[in-house]
């Protein structure tokens, strides 16, 4: 989203309009709006909307006559890309210029996917929904049924130190020995 101001003195604002104030009420109702639960069959994804980066103001002492604030719409299966974005529109209206510039859609869920089904009996695994994009989503546009497995820490996703239990890789590779056994 970019929003629009004109640039003046900060000594004199009353002379520009800030862009930065003028995102304010958006941020807000981001920060306020809470996470809206969809069921796909028996799996609840929880859709979120985020700022997650933003870059306005040319210097300390100037009202910034521009603010650039990238939106990150995480949407459960079932939604389009232009349903999404149209989420986004409807969110943002006339308050700023929204350009898309990354689209990326949720994953399909294989449901009668017989290896699946095999993972499911042999592993005694309980299915749970994905809160975040993976590269399952790009195999499923190209009409191959992929999953998400494998070990990790979800809270510890994108953080500095970022890892993963030597407990966790081992019981990965359990299941997977049984899974081939099977």
């Amino acid at each position: 989203m970019t929003f629009r101001g004109k640039a003046a003195h900060s000594a004199r604002p009353w002379q520009g309009e800030n862009a930065i104030h003028k995102a304010g009420a958006l941020l807000t109702r981001l920060r306020d709006r809470p996470p809206t639960e969809v069921c796909f069959g028996d799996l609840i994804y929880r859709e979120v909307i985020s700022a997650t980066m933003a870059q306005g103001g040319s210097a300390r002492n100037v009202i910034p006559d521009r603010f650039v604030v990238n939106l990150n719409f995480r949407f459960g299966p079932g939604r389009s890309l232009e349903a999404a974005q149209q989420v986004i529109r409807e969110l943002v209206g006339d308050t700023a210029e929204v350009s898309f510039v990354d689209f990326a859609p949720s994953g399909d869920i294989p449901r009668d996917n017989p290896l699946l089904e095999r993972l499911r009996r042999s592993c005694q695994l309980e299915e749970q929904a994905k809160q975040a994009w993976t590269d399952v989503a790009r195999l499923s546009t190209a009409g191959i049924a992929a999953i998400n497995f494998g070990p990790g820490e979800n809270a510890q996703a994108h953080q500095p130190r970022e890892s993963t239990s030597i407990a966790l890789l081992e019981e990965g590779d359990a299941l997977l020995r049984k899974l081939i056994s099977a």
